[in-house]
């Protein structure tokens, strides 16, 4: 199954288009952005939810400390779950970063806008396989 987020009139930050409900159990298999202009003045960014919950896994960057010596690895403490349509860029497939919590039936899934780029008239295409009861 296919989901798509869509709303040619948004450009600002935002949910974009329907909420979806899932009548079964779901795994994450791929998304899929794409703008019909591309974002020019940074990358676009973009999440998804499950009931308020985001779908990716923190990709917050890690970096060692500096200093005189290489200290320990250290992660920031904020918390970035967003994907990227990277700048000048008119679509990208991605197919990793997902946390591993599977989507429940009586699930709502939401798509947010976090920031344009200035591209617009962006589609999101969530894929899902149900999850068998075998």
């Amino acid at each position: 199954m296919i989901l798509t987020f869509h709303d040619s009139t948004q450009q600002h930050a935002g949910r974009l288009g329907a909420a979806y409900y899932t009548d079964k159990d779901y795994e994450k298999v791929a998304v899929r952005l794409h703008a019909e202009k591309a974002p020019h003045v940074a990358d676009a960014s973009f999440d998804i939810f499950v009931d308020g919950v985001s779908i990716f896994s923190n990709r917050a960057a890690s970096y060692r400390q500096t200093g005189a010596t290489v200290g320990p690895l250290v992660t920031s403490d904020a918390e970035e779950t967003t994907i990227l349509l990277l700048k000048g860029s008119s679509s990208d497939d991605i197919a990793e970063n997902f946390n591993t919590d599977g989507i429940e039936q009586g699930s709502w899934l939401t798509c947010e806008l976090v920031n344009s780029g200035g591209g617009k008239n962006f589609t999101v295409q969530l894929e899902l396989e149900e999850v068998s009861d075998e």
